[in-house]
């Protein structure tokens, strides 16, 4: 996109984060600093994430995105590390999700069960040492 677009909506967000009134004034002023960040080198979605780590994180009341402006470039490792802390969280607790839901998933096989004992018994076989055990390896417990 544009950097006039981006700005735009850089602004739009920032309002609405802030819950500010959005006056005529404070937009034009609010895109000039985006329009700054963008083109400083930063992108759209680091200046968004980098509001909300501000507000929400900090607990910082904001006034200007000015503030953003001069702290962006100290705040942004923290906050892309932040960020790769909670996907990392996100992945593992996904990936426990998946191996509970596919060991239930084999825990209620019994049909397979069923027919996994049935092909033993079909074969006949003796212990090769000893006794016949007197345990069902298929039993639940």
């Amino acid at each position: 996109m544009s950097i006039s677009s981006d700005a735009k909506d850089i602004a739009i967000y920032f309002v609405n984060s802030t819950n500010m009134k959005a006056s005529k004034a404070l937009m034009s002023k609010t895109i000039v600093q985006a329009k700054s960040m963008l083109s400083d080198g930063f992108t759209k979605d680091e200046i968004m994430k980098t509001i909300d780590y501000v507000i929400n994180v900090r607990k910082v009341d904001l006034r200007s995105l000015g503030y953003i402006n001069v702290v962006i470039s100290d705040l942004l490792p923290q906050v892309l590390k932040q960020e790769a802390q909670l996907s990392t969280q996100n992945v593992g607790k996904e990936l426990a999700a998946f191996i509970e839901a596919s060991r239930s998933e084999v825990r209620g096989n019994d049909e397979s069960t069923n027919r996994n004992k049935s092909k033993l018994n079909g074969f006949g076989l003796q212990p090769r040492f000893g006794e016949k055990l007197d345990f069902d390896m298929f039993e639940r417990p």
